[in-house]
């Protein structure tokens, strides 16, 4: 209440971090041992072999 809006451009994130005090840690690997690999059910698969290479082809990735 009674302040103006900023922009994104207003500002950088190393201002944000001194201001409020806040520590960015960007080398930190947060799912690291938590991420369990799933097999693929075969419908998915074929889903997946039509749909990748036409999302590729028509630049929708």
């Amino acid at each position: 209440m009674g302040s103006s809006p900023m922009s994104y451009k207003d500002f950088t994130l190393e201002q944000v971090s001194q201001q409020f005090g806040f520590a960015i840690e960007s080398n930190q690997d947060l799912f690291a041992g938590t991420i369990q690999p799933v097999l693929l059910t075969e419908p998915f698969r074929a889903y997946l072999d039509y749909s990748v290479p036409l999302a590729l082809s028509i630049n929708t990735v």
